[in-house]
């Protein structure tokens, strides 16, 4: 005979709590894997057949702030984490439908 247990059913109720949780935790990992591969990944050129964009002078930032974020945002899409492999997706993508 099982000894009655101190913790309650799962509820319907908790069971949705601990899915919404799982699943803002995963859409917060896809959004936290690139960024921080940004950040940790290995600033290679190599692979690209052009001159990556450069850090942008912060100095910029208080002279012609619009032209500070156009350069911010130069250098974020040329250094975005695991943007090669995006691109080979996307690639991949358009070989098989096209």
């Amino acid at each position: 005979m099982p000894l009655p247990s101190n913790e309650p059913p799962l509820s319907l109720a908790r069971i949705q709590r601990k899915f919404d949780l799982l699943m803002i935790l995963f859409f917060v990992a896809i959004l936290a894997i690139p960024l921080a591969l940004t950040v940790l990944q290995e600033k290679s050129g190599l692979t690209e057949k052009r001159i990556t964009a450069p850090i942008p002078d912060p100095d910029l930032a208080l002279q012609d702030p619009l032209a500070f974020a156009s350069e911010v945002e130069v250098f974020f899409n040329d250094h975005f984490g695991m943007r090669r492999e995006l691109i080979n997706l996307r690639n991949t993508i358009e070989i098989l439908i096209f």
